[in-house]
């Protein structure tokens, strides 16, 4: 199971781990958000990558465990049409979205134990 009903830049960073890794994935199921992706695991249809950002939130009956090797690594980017005539409210926007990004911390890239677990 994998997240993006169509092939794009978050799918070919998936593939590519996946590959790096030595294998190709078998994909059942495509789910366009993370909580129907974590739904059908906790369903028991699959396994899903799910970036960190997107844990907020964790179904009760999914175990979430850090990918160890070739772990798939996206890039985020904010786009403006000209930063010179930026509205005070996108660059405060702009600017909170720096200080997050600056601030961030990829808690499995330290060895960090998961972030939760099922219950028994």
């Amino acid at each position: 199971m994998q997240t993006a009903s169509a092939p794009g830049p978050c799918q070919d960073v998936i593939l590519g781990a996946c590959e790096r890794a030595g294998f190709r994935p078998r994909v059942a199921v495509d789910a366009d958000d993370y909580p129907t992706s974590q739904g059908l695991v906790a369903a028991g249809v699959g396994v899903a990558l799910v970036p960190g950002l997107a844990l907020g939130a964790v179904h009760p009956a999914v175990v979430v465990r850090p990918i160890r090797e070739h772990r798939p690594v996206r890039h985020i980017h904010a786009i403006v049409r000209d930063a010179g005539s930026l509205h005070p409210t996108v660059r405060t926007f702009l600017d909170a979205l720096l200080d997050a990004a600056r601030t961030h911390r990829d808690p499995y890239a330290a060895g960090v134990p998961p972030l939760t677990a099922a219950r028994p």
